[in-house]
C-alpha cells in the first residue's frame, strides 16, 4: 500500500464513520463558552473518540490520527473536571485548557487536509456515491 493509498484509506474510513459530521457537532458547543453545556459537549466528544478509534490505522496518518484522538480524550476528561469544579476558581484554568485542546484538534484536522492535498487525494477518491455518513 502506498502512502497515497493509506491517506485514501483513512479518509474513506473517516467518511464512512461520519467524522466530519461528528467534528461539526463537537465544535458547535462553543469550547470557549465557560457556561457551555459540558454534558452535551462530553457526549459529542465521546462519539468522536469512538469513531476516531475505528478509523484506518497506517503509518502515513498514524501520528495525526493519534494526536487527534489524544486531544479528543483530553477534552472529554477536562469536560468532566469542568463540571466537578463548578463555582470554583480552578474552573477557569480547565476552561482555558479545553479551548487550547479544541485549537489542537483544529490544527490536527488542518494537517490531515494538507496531507490529503500533498498526496493529491480528492473527495472523489474516498466519498462513496451516497456521500459521507452524517
Amino acid at each position: 500500500m502506498t502512502p497515497r493509498d493509506e491517506v485514501i484509506a483513512f479518509a474513506r474510513s473517516s467518511c464512512q464513520l461520519g467524522l466530519n459530521a461528528l467534528f461539526t457537532s463537537v465544535v458547535k458547543f462553543g469550547p470557549r463558552d465557560p457556561n457551555g453545556d459540558a454534558q452535551s459537549a462530553w457526549t459529542a466528544q465521546t462519539a468522536l473518540v469512538d469513531a476516531l478509534s475505528k478509523t484506518a490505522r497506517n503509518p502515513t496518518v498514524q501520528s495525526l490520527r493519534s494526536a487527534w484522538l489524544d486531544s479528543a480524550v483530553k477534552i472529554r476528561d477536562l469536560l468532566l473536571q469542568k463540571v466537578a469544579l463548578q463555582g470554583t476558581p480552578s474552573r477557569d484554568s480547565v476552561v482555558r485548557q479545553i479551548g487550547e485542546e479544541y485549537d489542537r484538534q483544529a490544527v490536527t484536522l488542518a494537517a490531515i487536509e494538507r496531507l490529503q492535498f500533498e498526496y493529491g487525494v480528492t473527495p472523489s477518491d474516498y466519498i462513496p456515491p451516497g456521500g459521507c455518513k452524517v
